[in-house]
């Protein structure tokens, strides 16, 4: 044993088995150290585009051309946008408006949307088939499958193609589809007892009367000027303008013209 001990006494130098540089050597000989080092670098590159997937999923914003883009991932994305409209973006949609125009929103995809009443400014959402333009509620717009559908859970929308304008207005309780962008919406699911509004007009004059409808329908009626100041007495209950336009015409045998506003 005093042997082996003196033997290590004669032959030992300060840091000569200094295990930190004895791995240095190895690893360097062996080719290690260049292979960890491009593993590290392999890992943090991934965790760096791991961090701007996961971002860009949620929302994106692009100054440049004034464009706010939002955009949910695997799981819905809950937004309140500036004017304090509510809306719940499902997976793999996309939302979009210019500048400051919140109340003017694209939409690839589908959303459910709760609107804040601001009656000098309409809140339109528009697919790439149908546009819904708010009167005050709750509804959802779906074009994930290829056609627009639409929903409504409280208030009224008009549902219009895009390219055609051809709209139903909707009220709680109602579903509508498009199924395509040059097509008719039509609807496909009534409440258990159907919100039909009521009209009463007592010898109102007829510009009157045509200013409550159009106001109600978002549309613009005309007809000719002598027949505005006819008057008109009646009790007129639908869901639909195309019910109640053509028994005006005949009770006062006018022709009334319906324009959309752009």
């Amino acid at each position: 044993m005093n042997d082996e001990l003196n033997h290590v006494f004669r032959h030992y130098r300060h840091n000569a088995l200094n295990p930190s540089r004895a791995y240095r050597q190895f690893a360097e000989a062996t080719g290690l150290r260049a292979r960890a080092t491009r593993l590290r670098i392999w890992f943090s590159a991934a965790a760096a585009t791991l961090v701007l997937a996961v971002v860009g999923a949620v929302v994106w914003m692009q100054q440049a051309t004034g464009q706010t883009l939002y955009e949910s991932g695997n799981t819905p994305l809950a937004l309140v946008l500036p004017d304090g409209s509510q809306v719940t973006l499902q997976p793999h949609s996309q939302l979009a408006y210019n500048g400051d125009s919140c109340r003017n929103i694209r939409l690839r995809g589908a959303a459910s949307f709760s609107v804040r009443h601001d009656a000098a400014h309409p809140f339109t959402a528009s697919g790439t088939i149908g546009r819904v333009k708010v009167l005050g509620t709750q509804f959802c717009l779906d074009e994930r499958q290829g056609k627009a559908l639409v929903s409504v859970e409280s208030g009224r929308v008009k549902f219009a193609s895009i390219k055609t304008g051809q709209n139903v207005v909707m009220t709680r309780g109602m579903k509508a589809e498009l199924a395509t962008a040059d097509g008719c919406p039509t609807i496909t699911a009534q409440p258990d007892a159907p919100l039909m509004h009521t009209f009463a007009f007592n010898a109102t004059p007829l510009s009157e009367v045509l200013a409550v409808l159009g106001a109600y329908y978002d549309v613009r009626l005309i007809t000719a000027e002598a027949n505005l100041t006819r008057h008109l007495t009646g009790r007129f209950t639908a869901t639909q303008l195309n019910d109640i336009v053509p028994v005006i015409e005949q009770t006062l045998e006018i022709k009334i013209k319906v324009e959309e506003f752009n």
